[in-house]
Formats: structure tokens, sequence, C-alpha cells
């Protein structure tokens, strides 16, 4: 911690301050626990907190004794400051281990933003001055470092300065040691730490209520970050979607034994959604428009637009909807909104008519179509016509949001700036007798990450990158496990009940010419890999496997020439839940399955010269099969103890489908196959129904080059996660539904990166590993409802 002390104040501290010291043990004194009840909340409350087990106070004292003098600061003070606290642990026999309780960790600022439906406080448990989420001996230590020094205050009693400069930092961190408030850190500051010993904040817990005194309700938990922490947290999080009218937090200890309510925040007098108007109610047939709407209510609100057949989408969830409008015809639509307090229809008639004049045509161009936000866009009208007279009126709507911010008489360029996110603007003409007609640009990007997207951090990796990523689901509580290699230890993050990630350091290998399969999870809880490299001037494959309960196993699996730079080994389980794996010696393709006991081997007949590569694997039914890469690209299904090669496509004269660029999956009967061209400007998805194999080829707009990072597909979906080589590049989400494509903007950066096995589908929720190598971080990507 920061500390400025004088000469003069060193030297007192080295003869007086421990006498004062000496004679405060013999003076002060107070409670051993607890603190006199807050505002607003309820005798019923409060009886939930306390009452229970205790713990026996003896040995702290000698705990306390054994306790060293931090870096620059006096022993003589410091063995005065252990005495007076010693003092003040014997005044209690006992100590009860649980969250704080009383007003000593009872959450007084909590806050609900209807702007933007956010719940926000701050952390609360006095005497926790080294900010280490519990009560302790430790913090005497913060006390002795800062001993002495004063504390500014302003007239709402709250520390002066910035936090963000050090100076403020320093004056906020000494207001949070001086518990007594009492502008200098003393000996009185002790007093908490004694009065509040082994109270431990391990989380908050969210709860709701429409009638406190008959009880309250969790809904919801927030952690604080890992201590210890640099300053007091500050918790802010979107107010749960399931709310009665009051809401609250309490802490709660590692036990989940909770503390003190805080102040209670009263949601009754929120407003439920309500649907005061929608715009436009009628356009033109084949043109594009943007539907909005007059909303009042609390936020957050969440849309649901259906146009009855009258657009393209028919039916959407956002708040600014931009579809095509349908033939000419009258549709019902309509538009549902709903928050927390409620939900509103509102039904109208959505008029599509014909093009007034189909000689009048309007060109809307823009310039420049991408860059970073806020980007500056000239909108340019000049290539408009018409063919059978005049035009007298340009308009402009920026959004595309059915609003017109711009007119003029003359086809003048207009400057606007965009916001991050992706955009149309949208051009009016008007011709001499009042007919219009409208065009949209080409579709401008102002580079931000697509909210659509969630990136949770799993890990800040440091040094060591993290690689041979697998991301997969737990069979027994459906969420997510990844797997992966660093620093030559195979380790594991789990998301646990409490939806935190939890770190397997797992163990330490050999890393010699290595490769790793992907992970897969074995019926009985436990992750398997494979592992291959050079150990003892010998190539091994090896088993790697995490039990349930923790333990780690790894084995040789078998020792031969496989020649390490070969492709990497494959796993898939079969319907029956045994393990497939595929692999490549120096001749030839190995297959085997391992039944719970051993590995029984199946010879495949497949010459390693003829095919050099294979790049995935998996099981279609009972089927095993994989793909290889080349000038040809080769489907291998094994049939009846044999296996043979169909050519389901061929590259251009002088390319070749890369390697370690080629995906598969299967989703029932049907298999799918996602291969990049050796040059990298084209991708083509092959399927299969069980009869025929077809392709087709994914085209992206203004691309010079893609790399895909993986495909997968359940019944009636198929999603692939590609780079686009723009500026700067871009990570796409590419999703086929009811035969069409679509393409959604992920993230921006040159050095992000998705790995080979980690895209999945699980209960439509898109999700994979996004490795952002310029801050050492490695995020999990969900997009939920992405059929959307």
């Amino acid at each position: 911690m920061l500390s400025r002390v004088t000469a003069f104040d060193r030297a007192f501290r080295l003869t007086f301050m421990p006498l004062v010291l000496l004679a405060f043990i013999l003076v002060f004194s107070a409670a051993c626990k607890g603190g006199a009840p807050g505002a607003n909340v309820t005798e019923s409350l409060l009886a939930e907190a306390g009452n229970h087990p205790s713990q026996d106070a003896g040995g702290i004292a000698e705990e306390i004794a054994g306790l060293e003098a931090p870096t620059d600061v006096d022993p003589g003070l410091f063995d005065a400051l252990k005495k007076a606290f010693a003092a003040k642990v014997k005044e209690c026999e006992r100590f009860t281990s649980s969250a704080p309780t009383g007003d000593s960790g009872r959450v007084t600022d909590l806050e609900y933003d209807p702007a933007s439906g956010s719940l926000s406080w701050s952390y609360v448990n006095a005497g926790d001055c080294d900010l280490s989420g519990d009560v302790g001996i430790s913090d005497i230590t913060p006390i002795a470092e800062h001993y002495g020094e004063a504390v500014e205050y302003n007239e709402d009693g709250k520390p002066t300065g910035d936090p963000e400069t050090p100076e403020g930092a320093l004056n906020h961190l000494r207001a949070w040691i001086d518990c007594d408030h009492s502008g200098e850190v003393g000996i009185s500051d002790i007093t908490p730490i004694a009065e509040n010993y082994l109270a431990e904040v391990a989380k908050y817990a969210i709860i709701t209520s429409d009638d406190p005194e008959s009880g309250w309700n969790e809904v919801m938990y927030s952690y604080p970050p890992d201590p210890p922490f640099d300053a007091p947290p500050v918790f802010n999080i979107p107010i749960p979607t399931t709310t009665g009218a009051f809401i609250a937090v309490r802490p709660l200890d590692s036990d989940g034994k909770p503390g003190a309510v805080g102040n209670i925040v009263t949601l009754a007098d929120f407003v439920p959604a309500h649907v005061e108007s929608v715009s436009p109610i009628k356009g033109v047939a084949g043109t594009q428009i943007v539907f909005t709407a007059s909303v009042v209510g609390t936020p957050p609100v969440a849309y649901e637009w259906h146009f009855g057949g009258g657009a393209e989408p028919d039916v959407s969830y956002k708040p600014a909807p931009t579809v095509f409008l349908a033939d000419e015809g009258y549709y019902d639509a309509s538009l549902t909104v709903t928050n927390a307090f409620g939900s509103d229809t509102f039904e109208f008639t959505l008029s599509v008519t014909k093009l007034a004049n189909e000689d009048l045509v309007p060109v809307a161009q823009a310039w420049p179509l991408f860059g970073d936000a806020p980007l500056t866009v000239t909108l340019v009208s000049n290539g408009s016509y018409n063919l059978t007279g005049e035009i007298v009126l340009y308009e402009w709507d920026f959004e595309s949001d059915g609003v017109y911010d711009y007119s003029a008489a003359v086809p003048v360029n207009v400057e606007h700036e965009y916001e991050g996110g992706t955009w149309r603007a949208t051009l009016r003409i008007t011709d001499e007798d009042g007919a219009t007609a409208a065009a949209v640009t080409p579709e401008i990007t102002a580079f931000a990450d697509n909210p659509n997207w969630t990136f949770e951090k799993v890990i800040e990796y440091g040094d060591y990158g993290a690689g041979y990523l697998t991301l997969n689901i737990d069979p027994e509580t459906g969420l997510p496990i990844i797997t992966y290699l660093q620093d030559k230890t195979f380790k594991a993050a789990f998301k646990n009940q409490a939806l935190m990630w939890e770190i397997d350091d797992g163990i330490k290998i050999p890393a010699f010419g290595l490769q790793v399969s992907n992970a897969v999870i074995y019926g009985d809880s436990s992750i398997y890999q494979v592992v291959k490299f050079e150990w003892e001037s010998t190539s091994k494959l090896w088993t790697l496997r995490r039990y349930p309960d923790g333990l780690w196993n790894f084995e040789t699996l078998l020792e031969a020439d496989l020649e390490t730079n070969n492709p990497r080994p494959m796993l898939a389980l079969d319907p029956e839940g045994r393990i497939g794996l595929f692999y490549t010696d120096v001749a030839e393709a190995k297959y085997a399955v391992f039944d719970g006991v051993n590995w029984n081997y199946e010879p495949t007949g497949i010459d390693m010269e003829i095919y050099p590569w294979f790049s995935c694997f998996g099981y279609r039914g009972d089927i095993p099969w994989a793909v290889l890469g080349g000038r040809a690209l080769t489907i291998l299904e094994g049939r009846e103890d044999s296996w043979s090669p169909t050519i389901v496509g061929i590259a251009p004269e002088e390319d070749e489908f890369g390697g370690n660029s080629i995906y598969c999956a299967t989703a029932g009967e049907m298999q799918y196959v996602l291969a990049r061209e050796g040059n990298g400007k084209r991708l083509h998805l092959y399927s299969f129904d069980g009869v025929v194999w077809r392709g087709e080829t994914l085209e992206f707009p203004e691309i010079a080059g893609s790399s895909p990072y993986g495909l997968a597909a359940d019944e009636s979906n198929v999603i692939a996660i590609t780079k686009l080589s723009k500026e700067p590049k871009e990570t796409v989400f590419a999703h086929l539904h009811d035969g069409e494509w679509e393409f959604e903007i992920v993230a921006y950066g040159e050095n992000l990166s998705a790995y080979y096995g980690s895209l999945l589908i699980h209960d439509n929720t898109a999700m994979f590993c996004l490795n952002d190598m310029d801050d050492d971080v490695l995020y999990l990507v969900g997009r939920s409802a992405f059929m959307e």
C-alpha cells in the first residue's frame, strides 16, 4: 500500500506512539459483534441474519503474536497495535463466522437505474482493511502502514479526490481503513476488526418480494472480483427478469449463510411496458423500411413484431427492425412489448401498395462503407433519375428509422456520423406529380463488437498462450467445460453451479512434437483426449483422462512410428457412447474404439501416401467417417470393417482444399463439411442427405480471403465461424436456416482467433472460444436465440 511519512513523523512513531497505543489498550472497549438496525429494514429480515454456529476464540491471540511487521513499519508501533488488537479479542469468548451482520455489513446505497435497467451498490464489510473479502488478523497491517495519516472528507462525508489519480486513490484507501470515520487512521480503527472478526463476503444475493413482511426470494447472485481487491468493489448488474415490487441485496459467506439486508428499493412505482404508436403502417412493395414504435415502460423492454406475411423477415425481436415489404395487400400486424412489470400488444393493419412511378429510380450511395466508430459517411444521391419527368425533392433518412432527417430540391452530398454498429441510410425521391420512390445504401459498418454476442472472460493466460482448446457441455450440469494446454500442462475450466469459472490445473507432460486431439466426455463424465508426441526417440500415443473426482491419468496407448508432424488424432462418440479414435502413422490411417476397458483396433486400408492429410472425424449413426483434404475433397466411411473413399469436390487447377481448414459436423442423418480452397477466397459447404452429396459456395461480400474456425449443426441449423481478411479483420458468424445463409459480424481485430472443436450449438445458443492475443484473454463467446 502507498504511504507518505516525514522524518519527524517516523521519529515520533518510534518513541511516543507505542506508549500511546499501550495506554489505549486499557481504556477503549466495544461490543464483539453486530450493530444497530438500519432504516427501511424489517424485523423479519434482521432475524434472518446471525444466529449461526460460533467459533471458540482461543488461539487467536497466539496467531496475532506471530504476525510479523510489514516492511517500512516500525516494529515497536506494530507490536503495540498487535497488543491492542489482542486485548480487544479477549473481550469476547467466541466469534461468529458468517456474512457481516448489522450496520457493519449493510449495503446502504442500492440503486436502480431505469434508463439502463441495472442495479448498483458498493461492497461493505467493516474491518476488512486489506480488502481480502473477509475480516481477520491481517487487517491490522494496513492500519500500521497508514497509521496517523489524515483523511479528507467532503461535506457529504465522502472521501475527496479522484480515485483514478494517485492522490485521490490514496485518500480513498485511507478512508476505507478509517473505519470509525474519525478523519485519521488510528488505534480506534482496530475496533471494527475485533467486532466483525471472521465476517466474510463471498457473494451477494439479490432478493425480491411483493410483501417484505411475508418473506423474500433469492433470484440471482453477484460475485466480487478475486481478492485482494484494488479498491472496494462496485457492483452493477441487470435487474433480474423476474422480480417483485421490492428488491434488496444481502451478503452471503462461503457457506451460504446470509448477513444483513441492505436498503430496500421499491419497484412498485415503475411502469409496465405499453405501446402508444407504431410507424410506419404503410409502404411500397419490394422496398426496405424500418419500423419504430413509441413505447413507455421501465427498461429493459423486450420487443416481438409480427407482420402477418407482409414483410421479410416476418417476425423480429428488435426494437426497430429493418424489413423488405411483401406483395401489395393488407396484413394483420402486431407489436408486443414486455418488461418486468407487464406486457402490451398493439395491433395494426400494414398497407402495402404498388410502386407509383416505375420510371422514378433512386440510387443511394455511401462512402466509406466501413471504419472505426464514430464514422463520418458521405451520402450521395446524384445517380438517381426519372425517365418521364423531373425529381423535385431528395430526402435522406440517416438511420432508416422512418424519420427523414434531411431534404433538398437538388442532389447535394450529405455527411452523417454513425456510432458503432451496422447501418443503412434510405434515400427517398419525389417527382413533380408527388410520386415517390426509395432506396437504401449498401451496408455501412462502424466497427464495434456485435451487441447480440456475449463475451465472457474465462482466463487471462499471461506469458503462456492457451492452445488445443475444446469446448464441451457437461451432461450432468448442462454447463460448459473448456480443456486447453498451457505451459506444457493440460488444464480444464469448469462453469460451476454458481455460474463461476473454476480452473483445474491438471497434469504436466513432456511436449516434444506435440499433437493433441479434441476432447470428448465419456459416459461416466470423464474427459478424454489423445496426445501424440515424441519421447525418448520414440513416437507415442497417450490417453489423457480426467475423472469426475478431479483425478488426472496419463498413460501410453501405443508406441509406433507415428510421425508427430502428421495430422492430430481425432475423437468422436458413437451412438452407444463409445469413443472412436482416428489417427495416422507413417503408412496408414488407423481407427480404434474404446469400450470402457480396452481400445479395439480395426484396419482401414487407407494408404497415407495417397491420402496424406485428414482434417476431421465423426459418426453418422453407427458409421464412422473422416474427411481428407488436397486437390480432391474426399470422404472416408467405415462399413463392415472396410473403409471406402468418395470424392465430393475438386479444387480449381493449381489449388487445393486446405488440410487444416476443413471442418465436419453431423446432425441426425445429415453430414456437413466446410472446406476452404487454398487461396482462401472461397468457402464451400458440402452436405449429404443419405443419398447424394451436394455443394454450395458461401458468398461473403467484399473479402480478400477467409479462414474457417468451426462448423456445427443440429436438426434445424448449420452454423460456422470464420475470419474475413478485411481491414480490420472480422470474425463472422454464418447461419444456415431454412435454406438461407445469414452473416453476422461478431468482433473485429487482427489478433482474434477461434479454435478447432470449440464451436457448438446448445439449447438454441451458439458458443465458441475466442482468443484475444492482444490482451492475452480467452473468452467464451455466446449468441442466444440465433434463429431470430
